[in-house]
């Protein structure tokens, strides 16, 4: 059902560090757009957005601690770091815990 031709890219390693596959840990994230949407964007009510917001505001403050050691910049001086893995290793952690 998907005609187009596929392929993965990794990013590469600092020269001399090897990239360790995790079993059980997702190397790799596809997501599918349709050509022509079928749903409504709805504009966030006032909780939702101070929710939205507080959470964004915690994630920022706590960056150099979440990102601690998994910084890197692209060839073209882009900063990338591993911020949301690390809420997403914590949230699997806690969503086992219950």
């Amino acid at each position: 059902w998907w005609p187009m031709i596929s392929f993965v890219v990794f990013k590469a390693p600092p020269e001399g560090r090897t990239h360790i596959f995790r079993s059980g840990e997702p190397f790799m994230q596809i997501i599918f757009l349709p050509v022509e949407s079928q749903f409504e964007l709805v504009e966030m009510n006032g909780e939702e957005a101070a929710e939205r917001g507080g959470r964004g505001r915690r994630i920022h403050a706590s960056r150099d601690t979440l990102s601690k050691e998994t910084a890197w910049t692209s060839s073209t001086n882009t900063v990338f770091d591993g911020t949301y893995r690390h809420i997403l290793r914590a949230a699997k952690a806690k969503a086992k815990e219950t």
